[in-house]
């Protein structure tokens, strides 16, 4: 029965309406074959394709956030001024010539700092430039003490408020940035030396980032004095330092400043 059926098979195959069934399923194989490279080929391009949209909403997130910050710092200069007020140890009838100020041995000193936003605008209470300022003044107070001081007979105020020992001052902080109706989260460092202000941006899961960054100007300082007069024994009259203030202007040009990509290693 077996070899029968064979038979019956191989005559039909060698028959005319055999070679027809042979052509027909050569022909849905190579439309099969045919039919999953297409498949595979549109898997592979629809995966490519959302890589490149995740990676432009990356890129236009990131670059969104790189421009508000840039924007924000473009007009960053901060005139500072330092007061300081010395306590004298001895008083006028126990004067002695030759002494530091003329009159009197320094005690101790209080040091105020004030500063003001020196750009042609204000910035507005929760811009960058105002989160920064506080550390930029200490990275300007730690500069103050390493170049001024030295020459100006400051060394008591820099005894009551000792300068920072960090070399920098860093601060992060995360901006969102309407992408396609939602709003995606960006992280941004900001880093504060004695010489230059750097920021870097990055995507949420940092697999983009942007940085930028701009050198800090330092105006030296100009020291003002105050005197007073006090009789150290008649007829002489000498004077102490009442009152020493020092201005002093820091800045940064950021509108020069160009974005660009950060790979991983850097900043």
């Amino acid at each position: 029965m077996r070899k029968r059926g064979l038979k019956r098979v191989a005559e039909k195959l060698e028959s005319r309406r055999g070679a027809s069934m042979v052509m027909a399923l050569l022909l849905l194989a190579v439309c099969m074959f045919s039919g999953m490279s297409a498949l595979t080929s549109a898997r592979s391009n629809v995966s490519r394709y959302g890589y490149l949209l995740k990676y432009q909403q990356e890129y236009l997130s990131v670059s969104s956030a790189a421009r508000l910050i840039k924007s924000q710092l473009c007009d960053l200069k901060i005139d500072a001024r330092y007061v300081y007020t010395p306590q004298y140890l001895l008083n006028a009838d126990e004067a002695r010539e030759g002494s530091e100020d003329r009159f009197g041995e320094i005690k101790s000193a209080d040091v105020e700092l004030s500063y003001k936003f020196g750009g042609p605008d204000t910035p507005p209470a929760d811009s960058v430039c105002r989160l920064i300022s506080d550390g930029l003044c200490e990275m300007l107070w730690k500069r103050f003490c390493d170049e001024e001081l030295a020459r100006s007979g400051w060394l008591a105020a820099k005894k009551a408020h000792p300068p920072t020992e960090l070399d920098k001052a860093v601060y992060e902080l995360s901006v969102e940035v309407l992408s396609d109706e939602a709003f995606v989260p960006v992280s941004a460092k900001i880093e504060i030396s004695g010489e230059k202000i750097s920021v870097v941006l990055k995507s949420e899961d940092g697999g983009y980032a942007l940085g930028f960054e701009a050198d800090i100007r330092y105006d030296r300082a100009v020291f003002h004095r105050e005197e007073e007069f006090l009789e150290a024994g008649n007829p002489l009259s000498v004077s102490r330092l009442k009152k020493g203030s020092a201005d002093v202007t820091v800045s940064a040009d950021f509108g020069s400043a160009v974005i660009t990509r950060v790979y991983e290693g850097e900043g």
